[in-house]
């Protein structure tokens, strides 16, 4: 029965299509024959919106799978794709309806050909010029050298001769001939205790030596404090005249302020006596160091020992 039905309505539907198709073509066959009437009497602005009228296809609006039209988000309609291409004008193809009232045709212009481009011309080539001369190059400056680096200036650091268990003594082999300095380098009481940077700074500094003590708590030897070793002859050449103080704050010497990174003075204590006119500062002061050197001391198992570097 639902067949029935359907292939009634379809009937319907094509019978309707005929119908509406028939009194389009009329009304083309009509409109055809009117323009030539209108071309001979129109002007050229009214022929041009004539060939408007007629430069173009009539298509569906909305295409299904099969080529003909249909509704798509309530705009369009359904319908046949010939319906649409029998419409050879824009406002025949814009009223175009189906059976529903549905206008399911849109006019597509055809596109304007693009005019073809006029060759480019070929440029009239210009003259070679006759080429310029080059100036004759100003001879090329020599470099200006670097400036040569004052660390560059300086003699290598001393190396020095290791005598372990010993003491540094002057050529007498006396120790009472022998004049050292106590070191208390500036800053916290744990910087530096190696005498061997300061040592390197002063040229009356013949050697050093270092004192260890054991430490029970963690077993093992720590470095206590150093002495620098004087030979009295180069202190008189440098300095002209022997401390007159147990303590001083000494000079340090610095060739290259701007590469060097040393203080300006270092703390030195004189361990003879407070006095120094005693004769015991006296008799070191008077000492010839010469070629110097050293006597063996012996370890004090777990207390302290010493040992002496001499410059060679």
């Amino acid at each position: 029965m639902v067949a029935l039905l359907f292939l009634d309505f379809a009937d319907v539907a094509v019978a309707k299509a005929s119908k509406l198709t028939c009194d389009i073509d009329e009304s083309k066959v009509e409109l055809v024959g009117s323009q030539s009437v209108l071309q001979a009497k129109a002007s050229p602005k009214q022929l041009s919106a004539i060939e408007a009228q007629s430069t173009g296809v009539c298509k569906c609006k909305f295409f299904k799978k099969d080529g003909n039209c249909k509704k798509h988000n309530k705009r369009g309609g359904d319908g046949w794709i010939f319906d649409c291409n029998h419409q050879k004008t824009k406002s025949g193809c814009k009223k175009r309806k189906n059976i529903f009232g549905e206008k399911f045709c849109k006019w597509y212009p055809k596109a304007t050909p693009k005019p073809t481009p006029k060759p480019t011309p070929q440029p009239t080539p210009e003259p070679t010029p006759e080429p310029t001369p080059e100036p004759t190059p100003e001879p090329t400056p020599e470099p200006t050298p670097e400036p040569t680096s004052c660390l560059s200036t300086l003699p290598s650091d001393p190396t020095y001769k290791e005598h372990l268990n010993a003491q540094c003594v002057a050529e007498s082999g006396q120790n009472s001939d022998t004049w050292t300095f106590w070191v208390n380098p500036p800053g916290p009481s744990g910087d530096t205790k190696d005498c061997r940077p300061w040592c390197n700074y002063f040229k009356w500094c013949v050697g050093h030596q270092d004192f260890w003590t054991w430490d029970r708590m963690w077993k093992k030897w720590r470095l206590y404090t150093c002495q620098l070793v004087v030979d009295p002859e180069i202190w008189t050449e440098v300095e002209g005249s022997f401390p007159t103080e147990r303590h001083i704050e000494h000079e340090v010497p610095n060739p290259c302020p701007n590469d060097l990174d040393r203080p300006p003075w270092l703390k030195l204590s004189n361990p003879c006596s407070s006095n120094m006119a005693d004769a015991s500062c006296q008799k070191k002061y008077g000492a010839v160091w010469g070629t110097g050197g050293f006597c063996p001391v012996p370890e004090n198992a777990e207390q302290s020992k010493r040992n002496c570097y001499l410059k060679e």
